[in-house]
């Protein structure tokens, strides 16, 4: 059985709540009846400058002028540097509103040692029931800063710490938040059956022993689960968050293969996270569009969050940034802009990120943009030896550079393949949709085709006898396919990618694109003139266009096409024909008897005259009409310029035009029973 982490929400709340909270913690310092008991008992002084700034601050918070209360709190460190009550509110601050965590750790950190110094480091039962209370909270707030800090080892000694002596709703939840991410599952679960007991904050807790019921690959009473957390959640009226538990409802229905209910669900999640706590659903549902090869709507999605979270300028960028990066760059590389798409892919790399509140880490994030970037790089090479460079100077560069290209991806997905297979458990992930995976898993045979066939058979075997979902199989088989195909043996990797072609669903674009990319370069390698294989690629290669053009660039495809010329013996006939020499040179091709092909360039000059900038070079689809690209020549282009015409006209052929038309979502609801 797979085991491991996976990429959840937990007990994420409002904004807003948060900040009732922070207020709370501080707000028991000026009611009426407790200040001047309160204070007393934390040692309050004369110091009227400081307690001014202090209620002063409240009020900022309470305005929502969170900006001045941080810069009075911040000054008044020059007044009392000693006095803990400023570090706290500026830590609660930077958790809640902020989310930058470094910072929240720091001043909470230094809030402890200043609460310590005045009250001992181990309170015992003659401390009065407000410093308990202060210290109870603190210690919280630590756990917290911890774990979203993904320190889970110290969050896991702090919350024993309080367990010593104090009890919380949060402790069940948090302490089996961090037990998962420290992968001690068995303990998780008792910890969270525990809770349910003991807690008045059922919701949070059966989300997370949701959870850890899918880990256990028990998605019908992960469901159900989440489904009563709903049910807690909503009772709480604009305090309950139904969004966190509704995007784990997606992430089983995703993983059981129900992607159009996945959907639906995503978008109630994002429907109710008015807030834009975290990128998590919205990357779940652009990954979704992106196997699809939705990939106009996918970046709207990332768009759409960014559109709401730049609505909170205060709140730091680091709980999203890799993955916002991760997530453009998969739809750049799909889109048949491989330069874009590594700069993307470097960018996940290379920014920081927390993942505290979610399952995916370090390494779920770093894999997949490994894995990206070794794909746009060999991808890129392969546009770069393909240039219509006029020059043999220029050729032999462009060749070289693609070559060197090309080596870097190799390189970097070995890279890749290191970490997979030493520091994320033997590869755990390559079980299909394992809900932390940030990989794209139609493509992923990339990173195992290398790999010792006999290796790769034996754990594709394994996963294959030990799968419950049937269409999880077909993914297993084309990853094996890919390997066979890298070491040669071609029939029997064609063998198994015709078996499984019919068992990918309309909508599982990206997977029918990676078997069609193999299984045309299989039969083109075999040379077969005979009609019905010519047929058969013809309407591969057709249907491969229509679900990703890039495939033909990355991987040197031809497509098939009618090529049609005007009718003319007037002076533009040299160039016509230099322009149809250098379309026919790497990326179009053509067939004996093509009349019904589906796609045609068309070379028009109609237009000529002495103020007409040149002919035109047209991309048509035939059954429609639509012209999909275009590029004008002019008349008076030398080799090069026409070079450089033609590469633009392809490089607009083969990159992502629009998106299919998405299914109908159907009526889910998170109330429905298993």
């Amino acid at each position: 059985m797979i085991v491991g982490q996976r990429q959840w929400t937990i007990f994420v709340r409002p904004k807003r709540f948060l900040l009732l909270v922070l207020l709370f913690c501080f707000f028991i310092f000026h009611t009426v009846e407790a200040q001047s008991k309160l204070l007393a008992d934390f040692g309050r002084t004369d110091n009227i400058e400081l307690e001014t700034i202090l209620e002063q601050a409240q009020l900022d918070f309470v305005a929502g002028h969170s900006i001045d209360a941080r810069n009075k709190l911040l000054h008044s460190f020059t007044i009392a540097p000693a006095d803990f009550r400023p570090h706290l509110l500026l830590g609660i601050y930077y958790l809640s509103e902020v989310n930058h965590f470094q910072l929240a750790d720091k001043y909470i950190m230094r809030a402890h040692q200043l609460f310590a110094a005045a009250w001992g480091s181990e309170l015992d039962d003659s401390i009065k029931a407000e410093a308990h209370m202060m210290n109870s909270r603190i210690l919280g707030l630590m756990a917290e800063a911890k774990v979203n800090l993904d320190e889970y080892d110290p969050a896991l000694q702090i919350i024993k710490r309080f367990e010593a002596t104090y009890e919380a709703d949060w402790v069940a939840t948090t302490k089996a938040w961090v037990l998962m991410k420290l992968k001690r599952i068995d303990e998780a679960i008792q910890t969270a059956q525990l809770g349910l007991m003991k807690s008045h904050n059922l919701g949070h807790v059966l989300n997370i022993l949701g959870i850890l019921y899918s880990l256990r690959n028990n998605s019908s009473l992960a469901l159900q689960t989440f489904r009563e957390a709903i049910k807690y959640e909503k009772l709480l009226g604009k305090y309950g968050q139904i969004s966190t538990p509704l995007n784990n409802i997606g992430e089983v229905y995703r993983e059981i293969f129900l992607d159009r209910e996945a959907e639906a669900i995503f978008a109630q999640s994002l429907a109710a996270s008015i807030e834009c706590e975290h990128i998590l659903t919205s990357l779940n549902l652009a990954i979704l569009q992106i196997d699809e090869l939705r990939l106009i709507q996918a970046e709207r999605t990332l768009k759409n969050f960014e559109t709401c979270f730049a609505r909170f300028p205060a709140r730091a960028d680091t709980e999203h940034r890799a993955l916002l990066a991760l997530g453009y760059g998969k739809i750049a590389l799909r889109s048949g802009k491989p330069v874009e798409a590594m700069n993307y892919f470097q960018q996940a790399l290379a920014r920081k990120q927390w993942f505290g509140k979610i399952g995916t880490n370090q390494n779920d994030v770093k894999l997949a943009a490994m894995i990206g970037l070794g794909q746009s790089y060999y991808g890129y090479g392969a546009v770069l030896k393909n240039k219509l460079t006029s020059g043999i100077a220029n050729k032999l560069n462009d060749y070289l550079q693609g070559c060197y290209y090309q080596l870097k991806g190799y390189w970097r997905i070995r890279e890749a393949q290191k970490l997979a297979f030493g520091q994320m458990d033997n590869f755990e992930d390559l079980y299909i949709r394992h809900s932390d995976a940030m990989i794209e898993y139609p493509s992923l045979g990339d990173l195992i085709s290398s790999l010792p066939s006999a290796s790769v058979k034996k754990r594709i075997e394994h996963l294959i006898d030990s799968e419950t979902r049937e269409r999880a199989k077909s993914y297993y088989q084309l990853f094996w396919a890919t390997n066979l195909y890298s070491h040669g043996d071609n029939q029997k990797s064609l063998d198994i990618l015709q078996q499984i072609f019919g068992s990918f669903r309309q909508f599982d674009r990206l997977a029918s694109a990676e078997l069609l990319r193999y299984k045309i370069k299989i039969i083109e390698a075999a040379d077969s003139s005979a009609q019905q294989e010519v047929q058969q690629i013809v309407a591969d290669k057709e249907l491969l266009f229509s679900l990703s053009p890039a495939y033909f660039t990355y991987f040197n495809i031809r497509l098939p096409i009618v090529i049609k010329l005007p009718v003319t013996s007037n002076s533009d006939n040299q160039l016509i024909q230099g322009v149809t020499d250098l379309i026919f040179k790497y990326h179009f091709t053509t067939v004996k008897n093509g009349q019904n092909l589906r796609y045609s360039v068309e070379i028009n000059d109609n237009q000529v005259s002495t103020d007409s900038p040149g002919i035109v070079i047209i991309f048509k689809e035939n059954t429609n009409g639509k012209i999909l690209a275009s590029e004008v020549v002019a008349r008076s282009a030398n080799n090069s310029e026409i070079s450089q015409a033609v590469d633009n006209f392809v490089n607009k052929v083969f990159i992502h035009h629009s998106d299919p038309t998405a299914e109908a979502l159907p009526a889910v609801s998170f109330e429905e029973k298993i």
